[in-house]
C-alpha cells in the first residue's frame, strides 16, 4: 500500500525511495473490522447474521486497515440488519477499488454520518490537512458557525452537546480522515488590505507585526469567534454584539487596561482567553452573564470591580477570584451567590499573600459566605488567614463531589475539614500551613469505611506542626488507609509520625526533612502474620532525613525467599541509606541519584559493595551537588548495565576513572577541578556527550559511536581532537563559549546540525562545509571575528546568524540553496545587501541590521523588494 507515500511525495516534491507495505490478510482485516463494528458489545458472537455480513464487507476492503476502521465505525452506529446490508450494497463499497483508492470509503463514511455530524465534518475539511484541532476550540467554532443551536439544548450547555458530537467523531474514527499534508500560514502586516465579508462568523488573525486591529473590524457584526495574537484590540470591538468566543494570545507583557472599556457590552460572550488570565481591567464584567470561564477576577473596592459583579454570572464553570481581602464584609461576600452557580465545577479563592493588616475573623466570615454549589469538583484556597474551616466545608453533602483540593499559605488554619471521607477525592495538596496538627478528623462515620478511599496523590509540604495522620481510633486499622494512593510527597514536616505501613498501591514516595526513624516498605496490615504482598513502590526519594536509621522490610517480617522489593528509582542525599535494610538487599534499582550532600568526600567500602550488587540492573547514575566529593566509586567500571552517567556540580572531583564500556550517555558539568578525561573514553559506546563548565585543556579521542556532542563553557580548551572527521555517526555538534578555540577541524559528512555560539577567536569556518550533504541547520551566534561565510551545502534548511560584528557579505551560493526555508539575520551591522534568495524560502527575519539593508528591502518601494516579495513571512522592521 503506497498511497500515503505517493501523497507525501506530492507534498514534499522530492523523489524518495518508496517502501511498499502490503495490505492485511483477509482474516486480519475482518478481525480489525469486527473490533470496531462490535466495540462495547458484550457478546459479538450472538450476532451471527451481522458477522456474516461483516465477512462479505471485509472481502471488499482489499486489506486496507483505514477502511476497516472507518467502516467498522459506520457499522457500529446501528445493529439493525438492514443498516449493515445497506453498507454492504453501497455503490461506494462496490466501486472498482484498488489498494490505493480510499476515497470511496471516505465518501461512504460521510454518507452514513448523521446530518448534524455531516455539517461539522464538512466544516473541518475547510482547514488545511494535517491541521491539529484542539477539542474545545473546535467545538467553539462549531457553535460560532451555527451548527449547534440553543433550541437543541435539553438542560445542558451547547458546549456539552458539541463535546458529545466530538466524541462521536472519535468513536467513528472520522477524525482519522482529516490528516495528511502541512501548510504555511500567511503572516499579515496590514489588515486594511484584506477583504473580509461582513457576514463572516469566524476570524483568526496572526499578525505579530500589526500593532492594532483597525476600527473597521467593528463592522463585522455577525462575528461569533475571534482568535488573535499579540495585536491590540480597537474600541470598536464592543460593537460585535454577537461575539461569543475571544481567544487573545500574547508572548509579551501587556498593560492591565489593554481591553476596550466597553467589552462588558458583549453579553453573548461564552468564553474569553486573555494573556496571563488578566481580567483586572474589565469594568462591570458581571454584564457578561453567559461567560463560562473567568480565570482572573480581581476584587477591587470600587464600582464595577466589587465581588457583587459575580451575582448573576450563573453559567460559570471555572472561576478564580483574587484579592479577596478587598471584600468589605460577610454580606458583600454573600452577594456573589456562588451557591446559585449550578454549573461551577472549578473554584479558586485567593487572598493577597502580602497584607499589612490581617483580620482573621473577616476572612472566616467571607469564606463562610462564599459557599459554592455541591457540584464543585476542584477547590483551591490560597492565603486564607482564618483559624478554622468554613462552615460549609464541614458539611458532607456540600463538598461530597470534590475530586481535587489545594490549600496553600493558609498560615492560621488549625483544623482541616473531614477530607478523608470524601468518596471521590483524587488529589490533595497542602502547603505552608504551619498550625495544622492532624490530617483528618473522623467526625461521625461508620468504622468500616476506608479513609481517603479514592485518593491517588497526596502532597504535604511545610506543615511544621503536623503530628498525626488520623485520630487515635483509626491508628490500628491500616488496611483502611489510602487504599488507592499512588504518589506521596512529604517535605518539611519534622513532627509527623511514621505511617504504620505504606499504602498498597503506592508507586512513588518522596520524603524530605521528615523526622521519621523508621518506615515500613510493606503493604497490608500491621500484623506481620497476614501481610498480603510487598509494596508496589517503584520510585523512592529520601532527603534530609538524618534520624532515619531503619526501614522495615521482608527480612524483618520473615517473608519467603521469593519476596522481593522492586524499586525503579531511588533519590537520596546520604549514601549510607543504601546500607539500611531492606535497601541493602535490593538489586532491582534502575536509576539512582545522590544529590545535595556537602559532607561526602568518598564512598566507603560497604557502599562500593552495594554498587557491585546492583551492577546488572543499574541503568542510570546521577551525582549532583556533592561539593566535597573527590572521587567516584571505584566499582563504576563494573556496572555492566549502566547507560547514563551524569556528574553535575562536583567541584572537588579531580579524576574521572575508567568508565563502563557500555555507557551511552555521559554528562559532566560544573567540575572545576577536573583537568583531563580518561583515555578509555574512546573505547566506550557513548552516543551523547556533554562537557560543560570543566577545566580540561585537551580532549582525548572520542568514541566512534558518538551521535551528539555538546562543548559548553570550556575556557581552557583551545583545540578539538583530530578524530572529529572520523566520527561517522555524529549528527549534532554544539560548541558554546570556548573562547580559546581559533579553528575548527574538518567535520564529518553525517552532521545534520551545527551550533556555534560565543566563539570570540574563531575567524573562519571549515572549508568542508559545502560538502556536508546532511547538514540541515546552521546556527552562528556571537562569533565577532568571522568576516565571511564559505559556500553552504544544498541540504541546508535553516540558517541563523546573530551578533556577527564583522560579517559583511553572504555566500554567493545562497540562491541555489533549494532546501532553505528559514533565514534569520539579527544584529549583523556590516551586512548591506543580500544576493538573490531561493524560491524555497518561507521565512525571512532581518532585525537590527544596517540601514541600507532595511531600505533595500522596504516593502513595495525598496530597490530589492522584488527579491523577497515571494517569501510568505518577512519580519523586517523599517522604523
Amino acid at each position: 500500500m503506497d498511497s500515503v507515500a505517493l501523497m507525501i511525495a506530492k507534498v514534499i516534491k522530492k523523489k524518495k525511495k518508496k517502501l511498499r507495505l502490503e495490505g492485511l490478510e483477509e482474516d486480519e482485516c475482518l478481525q480489525l473490522l469486527n473490533s470496531h463494528a462490535f466495540a462495547d458489545v458484550e457478546n459479538p458472537g450472538d450476532h451471527k447474521k451481522l458477522r456474516s455480513i461483516a465477512g462479505e464487507i471485509a472481502k471488499k476492503l482489499l486489506g486496507s486497515p483505514l477502511a476497516a476502521k472507518v467502516i467498522g465505525g459506520v457499522l457500529n452506529s446501528s445493529f439493525d440488519e438492514s443498516h449493515w446490508a445497506k453498507v454492504l450494497n453501497s455503490k461506494f463499497l462496490n466501486a472498482e477499488l484498488d489498494q490505493n483508492d480510499i476515497f470511496p470509503i471516505l465518501r461512504l463514511s460521510y454518507m452514513f454520518l448523521p446530518k448534524h455530524l455531516q455539517n461539522c465534518f464538512a466544516f473541518c475539511c475547510i482547514f488545511p490537512q494535517d491541521h491539529w484541532f484542539d477539542k474545545d476550540d473546535l467545538v467553539r467554532m462549531w457553535i460560532a458557525s451555527g451548527f449547534i443551536l440553543p433550541p437543541c439544548i435539553r438542560g445542558e450547555a451547547v458546549e456539552d452537546i458539541g463535546g458529545s458530537w466530538h466524541s462521536s467523531f472519535l468513536h467513528k474514527n472520522a477524525l482519522d480522515l482529516l490528516v495528511m499534508k502541512s501548510c504555511f500560514l500567511q503572516f499579515l502586516k496590514r489588515f486594511d488590505t484584506v477583504k473580509v465579508s461582513k457576514s463572516i462568523r469566524l476570524l483568526n488573525i496572526y499578525a505579530p507585526c500589526l500593532k492594532m486591529i483597525p476600527e473597521a473590524i467593528g463592522y463585522l457584526i455577525h462575528l461569533r469567534y475571534l482568535n488573535i495574537f499579540q495585536t491590540f484590540l480597537p474600541r470598536s470591538l464592543s460593537n460585535l454584539y454577537h461575539l461569543q468566543f475571544v481567544i487573545y494570545e500574547s508572548g509579551q507583557l501587556i498593560p492591565h487596561n489593554f481591553l476596550p472599556r466597553d467589552m462588558n457590552d458583549l453579553t453573548n460572550m461564552h468564553y474569553m482567553q486573555l494573556p496571563w488570565d488578566d481580567f483586572s481591567g474589565m469594568h462591570r464584567i458581571g454584564n457578561l452573564n453567559s461567560l463560562q470561564q473567568l480565570d482572573g477576577f480581581y476584587v477591587r473596592n470600587e464600582n464595577g470591580f466589587r465581588i457583587v459583579e459575580l451575582e448573576h454570572m450563573n453559567e460559570l464553570r471555572q472561576l478564580r477570584i483574587k484579592l479577596l481581602e478587598n471584600v468589605k464584609d460577610a454580606k458583600e461576600a454573600c452577594r456573589a451567590k456562588l451557591y446559585d452557580k449550578r454549573n461551577l465545577i472549578d473554584l479558586s479563592l485567593e487572598w493577597g499573600e502580602i497584607r499589612n493588616i490581617i483580620d482573621t475573623e473577616l476572612d472566616e466570615k467571607v469564606l463562610d459566605n462564599l459557599r459554592p454549589h455541591n457540584k464543585l469538583r476542584k477547590l483551591r484556597i490560597n492565603a486564607y488567614m482564618g483559624a478554622r474551616s468554613a462552615i460549609w466545608m464541614n458539611e458532607d453533602h456540600l463538598i461530597s463531589n470534590l475530586e481535587h483540593i489545594q490549600l496553600d499559605c493558609c498560615l492560621e488554619w488549625q483544623t482541616l475539614p473531614p477530607f478523608g471521607w470524601l468518596p471521590f477525592l483524587k488529589s490533595l495538596y497542602l502547603e505552608n500551613m504551619p498550625k495544622v496538627k492532624q490530617l483528618d478528623n473522623k467526625f461521625q462515620r461508620d468504622d468500616s469505611d476506608c479513609v481517603f478511599a479514592s485518593l491517588e496523590v497526596l502532597h504535604i509540604e511545610r506543615l511544621e506542626a503536623l503530628e498525626d495522620w488520623f485520630d487515635s481510633t483509626l491508628a490500628a486499622a491500616d488496611d483502611r488507609l489510602f487504599p488507592c494512593l499512588i504518589e506521596l510527597y512529604l517535605k518539611d514536616c519534622p513532627k509527623l509520625q511514621e505511617l504504620p505501613t505504606l499504602p498498597p498501591k503506592l508507586r512513588k514516595l518522596e520524603i524530605d526533612n521528615i523526622g521519621w526513624k523508621t518506615f515500613n516498605l510493606l503493604q497490608g496490615t500491621s500484623n506481620c502474620h497476614i501481610i498480603s504482598s510487598l509494596a508496589a513502590i517503584r520510585n523512592l526519594t529520601i532527603r534530609n532525613c538524618g534520624d532515619l536509621i531503619y526501614l522495615k522490610g521482608p527480612k524483618d517480617l520473615g517473608t519467603t525467599e521469593n519476596s522481593q522489593l522492586i524499586l525503579n528509582e531511588l533519590i537520596i542525599k546520604d549514601p549510607s541509606v543504601l546500607l539500611v535494610e531492606p535497601l541493602s538487599s535490593i538489586t532491582s534499582i534502575q536509576k539512582l541519584t545522590i544529590k545535595g550532600n556537602d559532607e561526602l568526600v568518598s564512598f566507603p567500602v560497604e557502599t562500593e559493595q552495594w554498587f557491585l550488587q546492583v551492577s546488572s540492573y543499574l541503568r542510570e547514575l546521577n551525582f549532583i551537588r556533592l561539593t566535597s566529593l573527590q572521587s567516584l566509586p571505584s566499582s563504576l567500571t563494573s556496572l555492566s548495565s549502566l547507560k547514563i552517567l551524569c556528574v553535575r556540580v562536583v567541584p572537588e572531583l579531580r579524576l574521572l576513572q575508567n568508565i563502563p564500556a557500555v555507557l551511552e550517555h555521559l554528562e559532566l558539568s560544573h567540575i572545576d577541578s577536573l583537568e583531563c578525561l580518561p583515555s578509555s573514553l574512546s573505547n566506550s559506546s557513548i552516543k551523547y556527550l556533554e562537557l560543560k563548565y570543566i577545566s580540561v585543556q585537551k580532549l582525548p579521542d572520542l568514541p566512534p559511536s558518538l551521535c551528539e556532542l555538546h562543548l559548553v563553557y570550556l575556557h581552557n580548551l583551545d583545540w578539538l581532537p583530530s578524530c572529529i572527521p572520523r566520527l561517522s555517526f555524529l549528527q549534532k555538534l554544539y560548541i558554546n563559549m570556548v573562547p580559546q578555540l581559533r579553528e575548527l577541524p574538518e567535520l564529518p559528512p553525517s552532521l545534520c546540525l551545527l551550533h556555534l555560539y560565543h566563539l570570540y577567536n574563531l575567524d573562519c569556518l571549515p572549508s568542508c562545509l559545502p560538502s556536508l550533504s546532511s547538514l540541515q541547520e546552521l546556527h552562528i551566534d556571537m562569533v565577532p571575528q568571522l568576516r565571511k561565510l564559505p559556500d553552504l551545502p544544498p541540504s541546508l534548511c535553516v540558517l541563523y546568524l546573530q551578533l556577527l560584528e564583522n560579517l559583511d557579505c553572504m555566500p554567493s551560493c545562497l540562491p541555489s540553496l533549494s532546501s532553505l526555508q528559514n533565514l534569520y539575520i539579527y544584529r549583523v551591522p556590516q551586512l548591506k545587501e543580500l544576493p538573490d534568495l531561493p524560491p524555497s524560502l518561507k521565512s525571512l527575519s532581518i532585525l537590527y541590521c544596517h540601514t541600507d539593508l532595511k531600505e533595500r528591502y522596504r516593502k513595495f518601494v525598496g530597490s530589492d523588494w522584488h527579491k523577497i516579495a515571494h517569501i510568505p513571512y518577512v519580519n523586517l522592521p523599517t522604523e
